[in-house]
């Protein structure tokens, strides 16, 4: 599993903006039909689940899943929790408003 810095920034015209949560499965992820289960969860820095934007299953390859950011959470740094099959990575945010 690969994952990909994320940086957002929300400008007062671009109210609905979103961020753009890349992520990338290899072969060795999969399971026999092909897919893996991918959740991703963001927190807040005092450990609050602010939102699940991706809990689904995917194919292998380079995956891009939006975040209503700008919608769901306050200028700030978050983390992002990527799960992937077996595999958990752990991603700082930062949201600009």
């Amino acid at each position: 599993m690969k994952i990909y810095n994320n940086k957002v920034e929300c400008y007062h015209k671009d109210a609905g903006e979103e961020a753009i949560l890349h992520f990338e499965i290899s072969e060795k992820e999969i399971d026999e039909q092909g897919v893996v289960d991918v959740k991703i969860s963001i927190y807040d820095v005092n450990g609050e689940l602010v939102d699940t934007p991706v809990n689904d299953k995917y194919p292998i390859g380079f995956h891009d899943e939006p975040w209503q950011a700008c919608e769901k959470a306050g200028s700030g740094i978050y983390i992002a929790v990527f799960e992937i099959g077996e595999e958990k990575q752990i991603m700082k945010i930062m949201v600009v408003k």
